[in-house]
C-alpha cells in the first residue's frame, strides 16, 4: 500500500471550505509580508509575477499556480509588462474544524497545470458565473467551479507531495482519527487508543499532537460538539436525552461543555436553528 493511502480516512472526513475567491487583473501589483491563517492559492492565467519567501523566490507564468500554507510570510509581486490576471482562493480543508488535513504533507508551493485546456474551460465558466450571474443557481455553480479548479491544482500538488513525517509510525494516526470520531462519546479516549495501538498514552498523545496539531482529547471534544449540534436539530429529543446519548451523566455537564465551546446553551443553539431536520441515529 502506498503511504498516501493510509491518509485516505483523514481526507474523507475533511470538509473543504472556500472562504474567499476572486479574479484580479493588474498592471501593477505588490502585496508584501502577507501571512494567512488559512491556505491561499493563486492561478496565473495571464502575465507573470513572483512569490518571495524567506528561503526562496518563485517565478510564475501563465499556467502556474502557487499554494501558500497558513502562517507562511510571503510577498506576491507582479513582473513584466502588460496586464497580469490571476484567480485566487482562500480556503480551509479541516476535520471537525480543527485538524488541517493537508498538514501531514509537504505540498509544493508551485505547480504547473499541464492540462491547461480543461483548466481554462473551468476558469472561463468560473468567470462567467462570477461576473454575469443569471440566476441564484449560478451562485452555487460558481462555488462548484471554484472547487473543481482547486481540486485540479491539489491533484497536481499531491502527485509530487512529500510526507512531513519520515517515521512511518505516523501513518496509523488517520486510523486513530476515525476511532476518535466513532468513540466521541467515550468518557476518555486516550486509554482506548493506547490499548488498541499498544502505545504508551503519553507517547501516543504527544505523537498525535505533533502530526495533527491537536491532542486526541481536543479532537474528541470537537467530534462530540459536531454530534451534539446534529442531535439538537432533532426537536423530538429532550436536552437530557441528548446529554445521555453523548455520554454525560446529567444535562448540566452537557450544558457547561456546549456553552464553553460555542458561547450558547444547547437550548439557545436549538432556538437559533430555523430549519430543524431529522437525522438517523
Amino acid at each position: 500500500m502506498e503511504r498516501w493511502e493510509s491518509y485516505l480516512p483523514l481526507m474523507e472526513l475533511a470538509q473543504l471550505n472556500i472562504i474567499h475567491y476572486g479574479l484580479h487583473r493588474h498592471e501593477q501589483f505588490a502585496a508584501t509580508e502577507r501571512t494567512f491563517n488559512h491556505y491561499g492559492v493563486s492561478y496565473m492565467s495571464k502575465g507573470s509575477s513572483l512569490v518571495r519567501f524567506a528561503e526562496e523566490t518563485l517565478e510564475l507564468h501563465a499556467g502556474d499556480a502557487f499554494l501558500i500554507p497558513p502562517g507562511v510570510k510571503h510577498d506576491h509581486i507582479k513582473t513584466g509588462e502588460g496586464v497580469a490576471e490571476f484567480l485566487w482562493w482562500d480556503f480551509r480543508f479541516d476535520v471537525a474544524g480543527c485538524v488541517d488535513a493537508l498538514k501531514p504533507f509537504r505540498l509544493p508551493r508551485k505547480v504547473h497545470m499541464d492540462d491547461q485546456t480543461q483548466f481554462a474551460q473551468l476558469f472561463s465558466e468560473f468567470m462567467r458565473f462570477m461576473e454575469h450571474p443569471k440566476s441564484p443557481s449560478d451562485v452555487l455553480l460558481l462555488k462548484a467551479r471554484a472547487m473543481e479548479l482547486m481540486s485540479m491544482i491539489l491533484e497536481v500538488a499531491f502527485a509530487c507531495a512529500q510526507y512531513r513525517m519520515e517515521d512511518a509510525s505516523a501513518d496509523i494516526i488517520p486510523s486513530m482519527v476515525m476511532d476518535i470520531k466513532e468513540n466521541c462519546t467515550a468518557r476518555a479516549i486516550l486509554p482506548l487508543l493506547a490499548q488498541k495501538y499498544r502505545l504508551h498514552p503519553t507517547y501516543l498523545s504527544n505523537r498525535f499532537t505533533q502530526v495533527l496539531g491537536v491532542s486526541p482529547a481536543q479532537l474528541q471534544s470537537r467530534f462530540r460538539l459536531e454530534r451534539a449540534k446534529e442531535l439538537l436539530l432533532m426537536r423530538a429529543l429532550h436536552i437530557s436525552e441528548i446529554a445521555a446519548l453523548l455520554g454525560y451523566e446529567n444535562s448540566n455537564n452537557f450544558t457547561r461543555f456546549f456553552r464553553r465551546e460555542t458561547g450558547a446553551t444547547p437550548s439557545e443553539y436549538r432556538a437559533s436553528c430555523e430549519s430543524p431536520v431529522k437525522m438517523i441515529l
